[in-house]
């Protein structure tokens, strides 16, 4: 590729172009790549080029190298289609560019003579012309707020050349230095006007940008101190250090570990905040069990405002995962508990799911203050084994955790081995209320799909308070992973998968060894990037981590089934199974795969158990409408499959199981109306391609169903993690066009 020319941002450079605030019209298309990747006209998205990533690319190229005058059309061909001859790749550039004069319109293009091209000033608004403009004009704190992330993160072009990811490279490092500069100018002017705790904001916000930018870390580290804070600043020091030694197997330097030193021995017991004044010299990391004790957690009721109902099962939740962490202890699931508290009365008989003991609490809210009442019984006798109450403002909700979970292991007389200084309760953020924030996240994303924007909202919220909680950014690759999801179909797949793995790779930035982070990045590889290698490396690594992750098992045997290794997906979900027996999509799960193994009553048999759990579910009529049309009882299908369609009004998944039954079943008539609704739902949302090629299949059009596998491709449909094993493909795996789909999409050579 052509060496770059330097681009240092000057106000002379952008001076011909209006600031924000102007009053003017404003260019027809506004173009987003920092963090958020959309292009936006008067009438909306312009999901049309948004869903072809390397014309796109070629867009974004152009919008930014020509900024500073006309580009050759032979610099452009270098860096998208270099391993073409001239004459092929010219071809390419020129349908590239028609494509884009057809969607944007010619105006938005200039042409000088025949090899320099470039976008017409003002055409296009853009994220980064705007972010370094503020740069340049000195507005640090306006540019920040354009800088909402990497420059195209999680961005991927199938097929991609060198030349290409070493530009996108480039321009990520590029933005990034300067971003991070500014926030760090910020935390310094903060400094010295006396503002600590402003300082210490911006530092993080460097820290964010930048994760193993050493000076930023130590920025943060020393205004923590500074401002009183000395528990997080060596809260901040070891994360740090823990990430260098995990990706690196280095080690802070010289500078930063004498500067933890000498916070650490200038700290007093009386400077260090409750929620970490429990740990002491005497807490132990590791525990011996004498026998197989096991527990049950259930959510603890909570007696405070409606809008703080999430904080009953998310005080459980992080109680039960420090007990998790116990060596021999079993901990029951979450909902294995919540099924304990259902369905048993204490005294009365023992729990079929093998709880020894259980757990419950009750919290009030008072003011500033929370109480909590905790009970622990047996589960056989109902003899109860201890009781308690802790009173605690707000902000020692961690502290208030710590005791409980260590008051548990006491009243359990587990014995623990002394002579570390290790808290059971790991305390994620020192911001209570981004806590508070991540905790109603994760209570509406375990009600998905309906609430995945919900949760999503309140993910974004906690990391605007600490963007330093990687947990709340695991939490939003999740939520985009669950939006993006072919079940979902709620947006489409290049808009959603980059922004959960950008999501996630920030998450572990932050937390080299959340699990949490390792399997949302694992299932946006599978299902977009098509980087099996790398998914099966995230997802094992999660398993590592937490072996008790139910979604870590769930997503591993999807990894495993499209790999076609059916048995030992079953076993994976056999163990996603044990760890979450009521889990609804779970249970789907099962039905998943034993009709993509090809073990057809089984499925059906699966989706009539999984009715149980909730009886107006789409997915148990979905999945025995695949199974029945899979053995011939098409008649069974078409009732299943306008039964998930009731239930799921416009979900192109369920209307493209209805088309294939009908077409199945022979009636041609109704599919076709099918696939009318289907090919409007395409047309506006990107998100049908797949099921329209599978109705136009099952009805003998051969040639079309290829061309619309083709469009699903170029719109990345999650669909296509699963050619190899998708029953409704195997009258066509002989074509030659199928085993090119297959290889494109990695699944064979």
């Amino acid at each position: 590729m052509p060496p770059r020319r330097d681009r240092a941002v000057t106000p002379e450079v952008t001076a011909s172009q209006p600031p924000p605030d102007q009053s003017h019209d404003g260019p027809p298309f506004r173009l987003d790549v920092l963090g958020a990747i959309d292009l936006v006209c008067p009438d909306g998205s312009l999901r049309r080029v948004l869903s072809q990533p390397k014309r796109f690319a070629v867009l974004v190229y152009l919008a930014l190298e020509s900024r500073q005058g006309f580009v050759r059309r032979d610099r452009v061909l270098s860096v998208f289609w270099p391993e073409h001859d001239q004459g092929r790749a010219r071809t390419s550039l020129r349908q590239a560019l028609r494509f884009l004069r057809t969607a944007m319109g010619e105006d938005v293009f200039e042409r000088r003579g025949d090899e320099e091209v470039a976008i017409r000033e003002g055409a296009i608004d853009c994220d980064v012309t705007r972010f370094e403009r503020a740069i340049a004009d000195r507005r640090l704190d306006r540019a920040l707020d354009e800088y909402r992330g990497d420059f195209l993160a999680g961005f991927f072009v199938a097929g991609s050349s060198p030349e290409l990811d070493q530009w996108l490279e480039d321009e990520r490092g590029r933005l990034r230095q300067m971003a991070l500069r500014a926030a760090v100018t910020l935390a310094s002017q903060a400094e010295s006007a006396g503002d600590v705790s402003e300082a210490a904001r911006w530092a993080r916000r460097a820290v964010a940008i930048s994760p193993h930018d050493e000076a930023g870390q130590r920025l943060l580290i020393r205004l923590l101190d500074a401002g009183g804070d000395r528990a997080g600043a060596l809260h901040a020091y070891a994360a740090f250090a823990r990430r260098l030694d995990r990706e690196m197997e280095a080690e802070p330097s010289r500078e930063t570990q004498q500067l933890a030193s000498r916070i650490r021995t200038e700290s007093s017991p009386r400077s260090v905040p409750a929620a970490v004044s429990l740990t002491s010299a005497q807490t132990p990391a590791r525990v011996v069990v004498p026998g197989a004790t096991s527990i049950a957690v259930l959510p603890f009721v909570y007696d405070g405002p409606e809008d703080e109902q999430h904080l009953g099962p998310g005080l459980a939740d992080e109680i039960r995962e420090a007990l998790e962490s116990i060596p021999g202890l079993d901990v029951m699931s979450r909902l294995e508990s919540i099924a304990l508290g259902k369905g048993v009365r204490l005294g009365v008989r023992r729990d079929p799911l093998r709880a020894d003991v259980v757990l419950t609490g009750r919290i009030e809210r008072r003011g500033s203050r929370i109480i909590l009442s905790a009970r622990l019984a047996e589960v056989a006798t109902g003899r109860e084994l201890w009781a308690d109450e802790y009173i605690r403002e707000l902000n020692d909700l961690f502290a208030m955790e710590e005791r409980l979970a260590r008051a548990v292991v006491g009243a359990l007389r587990i014995s623990l081995a002394a002579g570390t200084s290790a808290q059971l309760v790991r305390q994620p953020t020192r911001d209570l209320e981004a806590y508070n924030l991540y905790l109603r996240g994760r209570y509406h994303w375990m009600r998905r799909p309906r609430e995945t924007r919900k949760s999503l909202e309140y993910f974004e919220r906690a990391i605007a308070r600490d963007p330093l909680l990687a947990r709340a950014h695991a939490g939003i690759a999740d939520a985009y992973n669950t939006l993006g999801s072919w079940e979902a179909a709620e947006m489409p797949s290049w808009e959603a998968f980059p922004r959960a793995h950008a999501a996630a790779m920030q998450a572990l930035a932050l937390d080299p060894a959340l699990a949490e982070a390792y399997t949302p990045l694992g299932y946006a590889n599978m299902h977009y990037r098509w980087q099996w290698e790398e998914a099966r490396h995230d997802l094992t690594r999660a398993l590592a981590l937490n072996p008790s992750y139910s979604h870590a098992h769930h997503w591993h045997s999807h990894y495993l089934m499209a790999q076609g290794c059916a048995a030992e997906s079953l076993e994976a979900s056999q163990r996603a199974l044990e760890v979450d027996p009521l889990d609804l999509i779970i249970n789907v799960h099962m039905a998943w795969h034993y009709w993509f193994a090809r073990e057809y009553d089984e499925a059906v048999e699966q989706s009539m158990r999984t009715a149980e759990l909730e009886p107006n579910n789409q997915w148990s009529p979905f999945f025995a409408g695949m199974g029945y049309t899979a053995v011939g009882n098409t008649g069974a299908a078409i009732a299943q499959h306008r039964l998930a369609v009731e239930r799921a009004p416009g979900s192109p998944v369920m209307l493209g199981a209805l088309g294939y039954s009908l077409a199945a079943g022979g009636e041609r008539r109704e599919a076709s109306d099918v696939l009318k609704r289907l090919r409007e739902i395409a047309e506006r949302q990107s998100v049908a391609s797949y099921e329209v090629a599978i109705v136009h299949g099952t009805l003998g059009d051969v040639d079309t169903m290829f061309d619309w596998l083709d469009r699903a491709y170029e719109e990345r449909s999650a669909w296509l993690a699963y050619l190899a094993v998708d029953p409704r493909l195997d009258a066509v795996r002989d074509d030659e066009r199928f085993r090119a789909l297959m290889r494109a999409v990695r699944l064979c050579r």
